[in-house]
């Protein structure tokens, strides 16, 4: 009965873990990025700050799910250390591009966009 319980546990972590970086953790990636963006109050510090721990975890649960979970690439194989990664780079590499986006919107907003005469000083 013990071993039951156990393996249900295990079943039912790998499948949050499973959820959570496939689809809850990217959308609120997304959204932290968002609210850094629009808000430009102290809220918007907040929300920067939430983005990158998120971005964190993505990559912490993509390894806690491989490693202890035995978790499966996409395509349904048995996914290895190799695939833990390669997911590490992307979302690396995408977590830096969205921020990069979401503070260059937050500067249009901030300042906002001048005509280029003014800017030039014409």
């Amino acid at each position: 009965m013990e071993n039951t319980k156990s393996s249900l546990f295990e079943s039912l972590m790998g499948l949050i873990l499973s959820v959570f970086w496939l689809f809850l953790g990217n959308i609120s990636l997304i959204y932290f990025a968002g609210a850094f963006a629009i808000r430009v109050d102290v809220h918007g510090a907040f929300y920067g700050a939430l983005y990158w721990v998120n971005a964190a975890a993505l990559i912490a649960t993509r390894y806690f799910d491989i490693r202890f979970f035995s978790g499966f690439t996409l395509e349904g194989a048995r996914a290895t250390p190799d695939d833990w990664n390669k997911y590490s780079r992307y979302v690396a590499l995408f977590s830096v591009l969205l921020f990069g986006l979401a503070l260059s919107l937050r500067y249009v907003i901030i300042v906002g966009i001048r005509p280029l005469s003014r800017a030039a000083g014409g």
